[in-house]
């Protein structure tokens, strides 16, 4: 998805409509934090897997991760930066 498609979706969501991320083993934490990442696009075959994995080296395709916050978690890790 890019960020035209994302916007034109966000728009048609009421004001007040919570935005929330998968949490780390389970349940859904809110949208704290947007961050540029670079991404090696289909880099994982694997179901289990998302398709796309980040980039060692700062080539690869940018995307922006959308990372939420557990509040119980007291080291205040963002999932997929722990």
């Amino acid at each position: 998805m890019t960020a035209p498609e994302l916007i034109e979706k966000l728009k048609e969501l009421p004001s007040d409509m919570r935005i929330v991320v998968a949490g780390y083993e389970g349940g859904f934490n809110d949208i704290e934090k947007l961050k540029e990442i670079p991404l090696v696009l289909n880099a994982h075959e694997e179901w289990y897997y998302g398709a796309h994995e980040k980039s060692e080296i700062d080539d690869g395709v940018k995307a922006i991760v959308l990372l939420g916050r557990n509040h119980n978690d007291p080291d205040v890790h963002y999932n997929f930066e722990k």
